[in-house]
């Protein structure tokens, strides 16, 4: 039955099943990709990193 609920999903969303497991979309998306500059996304992850830090030893010295 989960089976059949996740191709249901798939097909309501658009994608279908081709031969085994190549997945094909129905929805074209067309635009330009644009690269992150390579220090800004060394920024992000560094960022976040401290961040994440940050909550666990809130929680740590919470206990």
């Amino acid at each position: 039955m989960k089976k059949f609920g996740v191709i249901l999903f798939l097909l309501i969303c658009g994608l279908v099943l081709i031969a085994g497991n190549a997945l094909a979309s129905f929805i074209d998306i067309e635009g330009v990709m644009m690269g992150v500059p390579e220090p800004a996304a060394m920024l992000l992850l560094g960022s976040g990193l401290v961040g994440l830090s940050a909550i666990g030893r809130k929680k740590l010295i919470r206990k």
